[in-house]
Parts: structure tokens; C-alpha cells; sequence
């Protein structure tokens, strides 16, 4: 950066604290290692999505030591691995190893067909390019051709590919694919463009405008890269650039981050950016009398924070917008170009009609026009201003008197005013106070003129003091030039934290005074004080996580993550605890610190319920959420399922629409992180990474003696606010230098929510058995499906959400002539035998036969064991049979039946177990069982039920509890009718005198 002008220079913010997501310990090591074959490999396949063939170059391959010949080839997908393999035998061998960026012609193929030729002569061109399917923002280190770049300027790379990354979101693009190149960074923006010259131009004109946003003394933007031919470094090999020293050494390229979903850019987001480039303005009409461009900055206190070389011309980059002082470094910029033009540009929608000539209005204006006409400025500062006696008068007068700290916005219908500490919406009438001011000062004006003229003014101040008149005042007012502001220009800044004496930038830790010029509307009731404490803060933490470090630091930065108005972590985390643990008080203190930046939603705005709110209710809550940072719901009932699709939109970058009730639709990007503060783990049905890789489960698991609690300690933690606050910022330093880095413990209570959760993969435990072989009707899995959330108690999911589960876990579906079945798994031998015989008795299986598969596909699974994350069964009572002793659990004891037959638990349950499916059969067949008696151990269901016997049950016992037959003296089976238990582990069961295991 140049330091010898005479205008005021100063330091840039740090880009690498507010854009990387990368670790400091990740970035110290990027580029280091050996060529990794999996990045090589997708690298291709990131590619191959959009072009059957790709064509893979690899200059300057040295040949005995003495010459140089380029090496290429053309491959498709099916034979990637070779291509890998391939390319890994020139690793190391030649400067670098690329591959084409857009969509080859695929007959290509056919001049060197899945192989590697060296001194290839034809490579692909632009001719040869279908369409053009990405853009590449190309940043190296500014050094001496043919070396590498030190570990110093490849990390200035990497943080300027982060910060670019930031910035372009914040402008609604979507996200790059982030590359290591080995010296630099590099950026793959999704594109759909046809190989067009109009294309080639728009993309010329895309890099030049990166070049100015972010090129500098030490960084460069290539904006050569433009052809459509284009090759890329091929990610995952070396680049080798000179000798590999200590200070400049060789490194392994990579890719740093893949989008989970590669969105394109669209063409009017592309137009859009390259307005920003200055259009060829005449000369300066001094530039050739040496009109000195730095001087003049010096003069009117216009602070350059960075100067550098344009196109010929230089670049003056200003610390902030001179239009609008909330638009900071790098957003607007003086251009003298090589011709001696001066142009003026900020990169803002709101500032796109200033120019050079507006600038010098606004700084000199009284050199060519009125600055009345200049949006922004103040109508009546200067004193040859006369006011004429209208109602447009008085409210210019108002606009002068209030001097920039009442604004109005005409979406929320309101005024704003500056209070010294931020803008409030004006509930107080002083917006009618100031109106009145205006008119008292036309009083005071009078006194200082001749008689006629102090007669005149007095009487037309008098007619003003109306309420009409006042009203009026304040009405046109809201439209003059510097007031109308919209809700996106207040709490742009994603890395300001208002507190009660001053403003902290979350880049630095540093505060700074209140600045009306910010915008900011929110304010936390924390007084910053550097040097507060919190010792009982601390020792809270270290009580409530067991004194686990790694937890207490990885909470501390997700806090420091939430002061902030970034949702790159896209985190959705629940606080769960049993109660008694200090959840509540540890959420209630952080959100308190927050003040302004902290809503409370509805739990029903996450939650699926038949009691849950309309959806324009639920929109309402949503739209409430808009500018927040931090968002909680608390304690959703026992059993309470998410909405799946809800919280990837909450904790998603992408733009959300709602509504306030009776009011019009609108867009905003969110802000906020969300926690669910909970007793009770809510249910996910899904199992789909996308929505997995957001859930932070954090465990509070210590469970406070009631003789510990300390009842003021609500009280005790406030006091300590100024030192929670400091140890926020902490953490949100922390986060910006190492990224949230979760630490094990969260990973695996993450992880075991998450196994919890596959209801579906218990049921696979259960009911199947992987085969790569196996056919399964469609019909079959779905009846034992739902006869297994039957006995489970819980909701079956839709035949289509059933099939596409099954799709996203692998499985594959075909159709043939007796219906639908997939691949890939079959029922176990219990389940296949029982539906089977179903349908053998009831025909197809598509009419009645469904009905009765359900009966014995429930009666089946009432008999096996359940796995570890299923409710087991309640056991209903026999209307006509009564014990005399209520035993429903395994024991030692006997059960006397009304028949005065004995029988123990086990038996007794089965018994249940078989009457409540019979009861299922009654409900669906709309009939009734008549009869039911118990004959020493023979349970009889008739007319139209099979009878139980003492053979069925012991069979059922044998078969699934893992009793076996034994026999008498005869030789004959018999089985037992009084079984007697013992506890133990395993449990053993006598009969007779078999011993035998028996799931508990």
C-alpha cells in the first residue's frame, strides 16, 4: 500500500478475521503433502457433472533434462479412475497439471481416447466449447515469475478467497467452489452461458470488476482467464513452480470447500456486478493545469485506505462511502484514469446515481449548484438558502433542523430518530415536537428584520400553528431529499455489536463511539468494560459441563458466533437436559447480553402438530425473526417432531419470504442462529444429511442437588454482564482465527440423537436382512413397515416418502409384471414365511389379503423381540379371563387364572400379545370374537379366529423367544403350561427340565 500522499491513509480491517471459515491451524498446513488421489479425483468428478468429456494438459514436461513437451489427452467419466491413475504418473513432473474448466465437444474423445499423449499437438479451443459453466476468479500472490509463493503470501491468498467469497454472498451469489491452486486461491462460480463473444466480453467485464473490488499492492486478480477454452489447475496435484526451498516450497493443490449444493449465478447477478466498472469519463477540466486529486482528498477529509494501479489508472479506495458512512472499505473508491477522468464509484444500489460531479457538490457546494439538490445532504445548511412561506417550506426548515437524526421509512410507515445511541422508531411525538420547533424558530427569525418583514413572518407562524399545518410539515418531509431511508439500510453491518457506550467491531474486539451514520436500530444493555471479569461466570460454566474444556470453549465461540450477523456455520443446536441442569440459566445470561439482537420464537414455528399455528401465523413468526442474530424456542412437548424443511430454511444463507399479519409479503437474508432450549429430544424423521450436518446437539447432563442451587444466582450472573460480555468477544475471536472446530463429545451426542432417530434403519434391523442379490416386493416391506409403527406407536410415513427413503439409502426399485420390488435387501426368513402364507391364503394380496397381512404381520411382530429404541407394546387386559394377581412383569411369582389354571409372565404376555392382535382383527373385520377360555394352558379364539393352542404358544416361544421343544417319556412333544422364571442375566427359563434363554 502506498504511505507518501498527502491524503490521510489508514489501515485496511483485517479481511481474514471476517471472511475465512478455515481454521488458523487448516490454513498453516494447506498445500502441504503428497499428491491426494481423492482430491484428484474430485476435481474430475465436479467437472464430468457438466461435460461428458474433459480434456486433461500438462505443460512443460521435461524430457532427459533437455526439452519441454506438453503432454494431453481426452477421458470420460467411466474411466476416471484411469485418468487418475494417469495423471499421478506425471505428479511432480512438469509445472503443473490442468484441466479444461467448461463443456468439451465430446467427439473430442476420439483424438486421444481415455489416454495421456505426449507431444500432443492439438488441444481443445474455444471453438471447441459447448457452453461455458464456470467462471474463474484466479488469485495469486504479486511475485517474480517461475516461483512459488511463500507461506505468507499463499495464506494472503487463501484469506483474500474467503473474504471474496463473504462479500460477493452479501450481494445474493451463490457459493463458490473454494480451491488451494498450491501459490494461490481460486474461486469456481457456477455460470450458464452459451459459448458466445457476447459471453467471452461478459466474463472479461466480470473479472475486471474483481480486480477492482479486490485487487491490491500484494494480490492479483487475473483477467486473462476469460477464453472459453479455458483449463484449470486439476486440484489434488502439484504445483511446481522453480525449486522447492524452505521459504518458497512446492505444494500440493486442493479443494478447500464444495458447496453443498453448485448453484449458477445468474446472467443479471453477472450485469449487475460489472456496473461497477467506470464508464470513460471526459478529462477533468483541470487535470491538465495538474489538478492534484490528493490535495483535494486531504482538504475535504476524505480518508484513502488503500491505493493501487488500475488499468494504467489509480485507484484510491476510501475508507468509507462519502454518501453514506455505513458503507465501509472496500465499497467505494476514486478512480484517476490513465486519460486524467476522474470517476467516483460506490459498489452500493443506493449510491449507484453518484458520480465525480455529485461528489464535488456534495464536498463544495457552492461551486456549480445548490447542494439542496444533492439526495443526502442537508437542505438549508447553507445560510443563502431562503425558505419560501409554504407548506414545502416548513418542511425543509424541519429537514435543516434536525440535522440528519430523524429519517423516515416508508415500508414500516414510521419515523426514525437518532437518540445518541441508535435509531428508535418514534413513539414519543417527537417528530410533532420538532414541527413546532420549526415554527418557534420563525418567531425568532422575525425579531431580526425590519417592521413590515417581522409582521409578515409573525402572522404566516401564526397561521402554521394549525394541527393541519403541523401535520403537514411532517408529512412532506418524510419525501425530502436525505430523509426516506428502507429497512436494508439499518444493520448492515454484520460485524457491529451495539453496546451502551459505543459500537465493538467483532473483527477486532476494539469499540468505538456511536456513530448515527451506522444505522443501527439494536443495542445490548451491556456496558463494555475491557477490564471486567466474571470469575462466577466461569465457575458456572465449569460446573454445569462437568468441567469438560473443549465443551466450555466450543460454547463460548458458538456464542461469539451468534453476536454476529454471519450464518456460515448454518448451525441449528439444541440444548438438551432432563432439568435441574443449568440449561435455562446459561440461555437466559447470554440472552440478556444480547438485548436487541435477541428474539424468543414460538415453538411452533419449528414443530409439526395438528395444534400448530396456520401458516400465515407461522409466517408471522418468521417475519418477526427478520435483523435478529440469535433466535431460541423452549421446551416442545415429549414426542414433538421438527419440521424438517423449516429449519434448513432457518439455518440456511438463502433469502426467506414472510409477512406480518395483514401486511405484505417481504424478503430478508437471516441473520440469526437458532437454539432449541429442551427437555425432551424432539423426533426427525429424516436421516438426509443435508439436515443432519446442521444439528448440534449440546448435552447438559450434570443434574444440580437441590441443596446446591443458588437462588440468586440469576442476580449474581447479571452483575458479572460487562465480563460475560468481554468473554463473548472472545470467543467470537477465537471463532474467526480457528472456526468452530466441534469438539468430540457434541460430535458423538450428535451422532446417537441421530442414530436414535432412524426409525426406519430399526426397522430395517428387524424385519430384513441385506442381500445385493435379494427382490423384495414393494407391497411386502411397506405392510411390514407399517405393522412395525403399529407396534411401535408410531406414524407411518407415506408409500411415496417410504419409496424415496429407500431411493436415498441406496436401494434400487424396479418395475416388472407382478408390480414393484426392490433390490438390495429381503424380508428375514420370519417375516417372509409369515406373508408369504398370507398370500397364498388370500390371493393377490391387493384386496382383502392386505387387511389380513397387517392382522398377522402385527400379531407376528407382537411376538420378537424389540430393538433398543422402540416402545415396547402396552399389554391390554383379557375382559374374560381375571387374574387373581396383577403380574405383568418377569418374576418368580405365579398368575392364578379364573379357571384355576396357573401360568407365569412370560406366558401371560404372549397371551396378551395374541388377544390384543386379535383385538386389531375385530376392529378391522367389524365382528366380534365370541369365545375365549383358557383350558390348562390352551387359549381358544373362536368362531373366526385359528385356535391358540398350548401347541401355538409354546411354538411361538420356541421359534422367537428361543424355547425349545422337549419331549416326554414317550418320546412325544410336550411343553411346559407352568413356566417358572428366575432373574438373572441372561434370564434362564425352566420347564421341566429344559433350561433355555429368553429375551427380557
Amino acid at each position: 500500500m502506498s504511505t507518501d500522499t498527502d491524503a490521510t491513509v489508514a489501515e485496511p480491517p483485517p479481511e481474514t478475521t471476517a471472511a475465512m471459515t478455515q481454521t488458523q491451524a487448516t490454513i498453516d498446513t494447506m498445500g502441504m503433502g503428497k499428491v491426494n488421489r481423492n482430491d484428484i479425483a474430485a476435481t474430475l468428478s465436479l467437472f464430468f457433472k457438466f461435460s461428458k468429456v474433459l480434456e486433461i494438459r500438462i505443460p512443460k514436461v521435461r524430457v532427459n533434462g533437455r526439452f519441454e513437451i506438453t503432454v494431453a489427452g481426452y477421458y470420460d467419466f467411466e474411466n476416471l479412475n484411469m485418468a487418475v491413475q494417469d495423471v499421478m504418473k506425471y505428479d511432480g513432473k512438469a509445472p503443473g497439471i490442468y484441466v479444461t474448466l467448461n463443456t468439451v465437444n465430446p467427439d473430442l474423445l476420439a483424438r486421444c481416447c481415455n489416454r495421456l499423449k505426449e507431444k500432443a499437438e492439438l488441444t481443445t479451443s474455444d471453438k471447441d466449447i459447448k457452453v461455458r459453466i464456470f467462471i474463474l476468479v484466479d488469485i495469486d500472490p504479486i511475485r517474480p515469475a517461475g516461483i512459488s509463493s511463500t507461506d505468507q503470501e499463499h495464506k494472503a491468498a487463501i484469506a483474500k478467497a474467503y473474504h471474496i467469497r463473504e462479500y460477493m454472498a452479501k450481494r445474493g451469489w451463490a457459493d463458490p467452489v473454494v480451491c488451494d491452486s498450491g501459490n494461490g486461491a481460486g474461486l469456481l462460480y457456477s455460470i450458464e452461458l452459451p459459448n458466445t463473444d457476447e459471453s467471452t466480453e461478459l466474463v472479461k467485464k466480470c473479472l475486471e470488476a474483481f480486480d477492482l473490488l479486490f485487487g491490491d499492492e500484494k494480490i492479483e486478480i487475473d483477467t486473462t482467464v476469460f477464453n472459453a477454452a479455458r483449463i484449470v489447475k486439476l486440484f489434488g496435484t502439484t504445483a511446481k513452480k522453480g525449486d522447492n526451498t524452505k521459504d518458497r516450497p512446492n505444494r500440493v493443490s486442493s479443494i478447500l470447500q464444495m458447496p453443498a449444493e453448485i448453484r449458477p449465478v445468474s446472467l443479471e447477478q453477472i450485469q449487475d456486478l460489472i456496473t461497477i466498472l467506470p464508464a470513460e469519463e471526459e478529462p477533468h477540466p483541470q487535470s491538465g493545469d495538474g489538478f492534484d486529486i490528493l490535495a483535494w482528498m486531504k482538504q475535504y477529509d476524505i480518508t484513502v485506505t488503500a491505493t493501487k494501479q488500475w488499468k494504467g489508472g489509480t485507484v484510491y479506495v476510501l475508507q468509507e462511502c462519502p454518501f453514506d458512512t455505513n458503507h465501509k472499505y472496500p465499497d467505494a473508491c476514486i478512480i484517476q484514469m490513465n486519460s486524467g477522468a476522474l470517476v467516483f464509484k460506490c459498489f452500493h444500489n443506493s449510491c449507484s446515481g453518484y458520480d465525480w460531479k455529485a461528489l464535488r457538490a456534495l464536498k463544495e457546494p457552492g461551486r456549480k449548484q445548490r447542494i439542496a439538490n444533492i439526495p443526502g445532504s442537508k437542505v438549508a445548511s447553507d445560510p443563502n438558502v431562503e425558505f419560501h412561506r409554504t407548506d414545502l417550506g416548513n418542511a425543509r426548515r424541519l429537514v435543516q433542523l434536525v440535522e440528519g437524526d430523524a429519517r423516515y421509512c416508508h415500508p414500516y410507515k414510521a419515523w426514525l430518530v437518532w437518540n445518541g445511541k441508535r435509531w428508535v422508531e418514534d413513539k414519543t411525538g417527537k417528530m410533532g415536537r420538532y414541527a413546532k420547533e420549526v415554527i418557534d424558530s420563525m418567531y425568532e427569525e422575525a425579531l431580526k428584520l425590519d417592521f413590515e418583514s417581522k409582521k409578515s413572518l409573525i402572522s404566516y407562524a401564526m397561521r402554521c400553528e394549525s394541527a393541519g399545518r403541523i401535520r403537514d410539515i411532517i408529512e412532506l418531509a418524510q419525501s425530502e431529499d436525505g430523509i426516506p431511508i428502507l429497512p436494508d439500510d439499518f444493520d448492515t453491518n454484520i460485524w457491529d455489536f451495539n453496546v451502551q457506550n459505543g459500537t465493538i467491531d467483532l473483527t477486532t474486539g476494539k469499540v468505538r463511539p456511536h456513530n448515527k451514520n451506522d444505522h443501527t436500530t439494536k443495542i445490548s444493555p451491556v456496558v463494555y468494560d475491557p477490564a471486567a471479569k466474571c470469575p462466577r461466570w466461569l465457575e458456572f460454566l465449569d460446573t454445569i459441563f462437568r468441567g469438560n474444556k473443549n465443551v466450555i470453549k466450543y460454547i463460548q465461540k458458538q456464542v461469539g458466533y451468534a453476536m454476529t450477523g454471519s450464518t456460515r456455520e448454518e448451525d441449528f443446536s439444541i440444548h438438551y437436559g432432563t432439568g435441574g441442569n443449568g440449561k435455562s440459566k446459561y440461555s437466559n445470561q447470554i440472552a440478556y447480553v444480547m438485548g436487541d439482537y435477541f428474539i424468543k420464537a414460538k415453538v411452533e414455528t419449528i414443530i409439526n402438530s395438528k395444534h400448530t399455528q396456520s401458516g400465515n401465523a407461522a409466517s408471522g413468526d418468521v417475519a418477526r425473526l427478520a435483523g435478529a442474530r440469535l433466535v431460541m424456542a423452549s421446551e416442545p412437548d415429549r414426542g414433538t417432531e421438527l419440521k424438517e424443511g423449516m429449519i434448513k430454511e432457518l439455518t440456511g444463507r438463502d433469502p426467506i419470504t414472510a409477512r406480518h399479519l395483514h401486511q405484505r409479503e417481504f424478503t430478508f437474508t437471516p441473520e440469526f442462529k437458532f437454539w432449541l432450549i429442551t427437555n425432551h429430544k424432539p423426533n426427525l424423521k429424516s436421516q438426509d444429511n443435508g439436515l443432519w450436518r446442521r444439528i448440534k446437539l449440546v448435552p447438559f447432563e450434570v443434574t444440580i442437588p437441590d441443596k446446591n442451587i443458588d437462588l440468586n444466582l440469576d442476580i449474581r450472573l447479571k452483575e458479572e454482564s460487562s465480563g460475560i460480555l468481554n468473554w463473548m468477544i472472545q470467543g467470537c475471536l477465537l471463532w474467526q482465527i480457528e472456526g468452530m472446530a466441534i469438539p468430540d463429545e457434541i460430535k458423538e451426542a450428535t451422532s446417537e440423537y441421530k442414530e436414535e432417530m432412524d426409525r426406519l434403519g430399526e426397522y430395517f434391523n428387524l424385519c430384513c436382512e441385506i442381500d445385493k442379490t435379494g427382490i423384495t416386493p414393494n407391497r411386502w416391506l411397506y405392510n411390514i413397515y407399517q405393522a412395525w409403527c403399529e407396534v411401535a406407536n408410531l406414524r407411518p410415513m407415506s408409500q411415496i416418502a417410504f419409496t424415496q427413503v429407500m431411493l436415498e439409502r441406496g436401494y434400487k426399485k424396479k418395475s416388472t409384471n407382478k408390480g414393484v420390488v426392490w433390490i438390495g435387501l429381503r424380508l428375514n426368513h420370519h417375516c417372509l414365511e409369515t406373508i408369504t402364507k398370507i398370500e397364498n391364503e388370500s390371493g393377490d394380496g391387493k384386496s382383502d389379503g392386505v387387511m389380513d397381512m397387517m392382522v398377522s404381520s402385527v400379531n407376528f411382530l407382537y411376538t420378537i423381540p424389540y430393538g433398543k429404541n422402540m416402545n415396547k407394546p402396552s399389554q391390554p387386559s383379557l375382559p374374560s379371563l381375571k387374574p387373581s394377581v396383577d403380574n405383568g412383569s418377569l418374576g418368580d411369582e405365579q398368575t392364578q387364572m379364573s379357571d384355576g389354571s396357573t401360568i407365569t409372565a412370560p406366558l401371560l404376555t404372549t397371551i396378551n400379545l395374541v388377544h390384543q392382535a386379535a383385538q386389531k382383527w375385530e376392529q378391522e373385520h367389524c365382528t366380534k370374537i365370541t369365545t375365549y377360555s383358557l383350558i390348562g394352558a390352551t387359549f381358544d379364539l373362536k368362531p373366526q379366529f385359528p385356535d391358540i393352542t398350548t401347541d401355538d404358544l409354546a411354538n411361538h416361544l420356541r421359534r422367537y423367544a428361543k424355547i425349545p421343544a422337549s419331549t416326554d417319556n414317550n418320546g412325544n412333544d410336550d411343553h411346559p403350561t407352568d413356566v417358572k422364571i428366575k432373574k438373572c442375566n441372561p434370564v434362564q427359563v425352566s420347564g421341566q427340565s429344559t433350561e433355555v434363554e429368553l429375551w427380557e
